[in-house]
């Protein structure tokens, strides 16, 4: 059934900003979706309200790049545990929330703050080695610490989850940097984190590292950007195949680097324009996907 996304006089009867998540069966039917802060069924009706994506505490709406993840562990299957980011823009500081919601969009559990602080405003998620088990990676603003939270069939695992790795770049304070995204290749080996940022670190602006899918640890870190003033990178993704990393910008640029080489200075080297999108006074940020084909 498609949602019913106008009201009768034509106006949204749903609005998104920025991240979004949705959830479907085995055979790709809809079941619920949300903005970060609302929940729909497949029909567009409104569940609730009760997700905490930060706002920029006016929006019914989440305002974060990444600020929705829902996953599920296939042992079982009927709860979806959500994780909501920050906004960076927002006053208040609720940190990482973490809920499990129904198949039917129904909060089972939560809010439950499982960073304090400032998040930043990516999250992602790969499977474990075990290929059962499930990874979601979260990120701090005050110490850029990374946070691999371990979800297994009984749920959350804040004991094994691999916390407060030392190995992301210093924000210098500035909340603006961590608006940006987080992914993992395609085989959950690689993570890549890609922010808007300027002197000090504007040739930090995409860092890569190795996964260890066994026990959620980074290493081998790789930062590198491009010449552009114009990078203020705001979505990244992973090529089918894992060799490039694709990118969209504040400023409306999509772009792609070669990671094939595995050497930073080589990589930022082979920074190349995809498309520029249609711009506004604000600039055009968009997010970005690997379609099926």
């Amino acid at each position: 059934t498609t949602p019913s996304f106008f009201t009768s006089s034509g106006t949204p009867a749903i609005t998104s900003y920025e991240g979004t998540a949705s959830v479907a069966d085995e055979d790709g039917n809809l079941l619920w979706f949300t903005n970060g802060r609302r929940v729909w069924d497949s029909t567009g009706n409104l569940i609730h309200e009760n997700l905490t994506t930060g706002n920029e505490d006016i929006r019914d709406n989440g305002s974060s790049v990444q600020g929705v993840l829902v996953t599920r562990h296939p042992l079982n299957p009927d709860v979806y545990h959500v994780f909501c980011a920050d906004d960076v823009i927002s006053t208040g500081d609720e940190g990482l929330d973490y809920f499990t919601l129904d198949r039917y969009g129904n909060v089972l559990s939560g809010p439950t703050t499982i960073q304090t602080g400032w998040s930043y405003e990516g999250l992602s998620a790969t499977l474990h080695s075990n290929g059962i088990d499930v990874w979601v990676m979260s990120q701090e603003f005050d110490n850029g610490n990374y946070n691999a939270y371990l979800i297994d069939c009984n749920g959350l695992n804040l004991a094994k989850s691999n916390l407060g790795q030392d190995m992301g770049i210093d924000f210098k304070g500035v909340k603006s940097y961590t608006r940006g995204a987080l992914e993992f290749s395609w085989d959950g080996t690689k993570l890549a984190q890609g922010h808007p940022a300027a002197w000090p670190v504007g040739m930090q602006e995409v860092s890569l590292f190795d996964f260890n899918n066994s026990d959620g640890s980074l290493s081998n870190t790789l930062h590198f950007s491009s010449v552009l003033t114009t990078d203020e990178i705001y979505d990244i993704e992973f090529s089918n195949d894992n060799s490039k990393l694709y990118f969209t910008t504040k400023y409306a640029i999509v772009g792609v680097y070669d990671l094939s080489s595995g050497n930073a200075a080589t990589i930022t080297a082979s920074m190349d324009t995809v498309a520029t999108l249609t711009t506004s006074a604000q600039g055009s940020e968009a997010g970005i996907e690997t379609a099926a084909d």
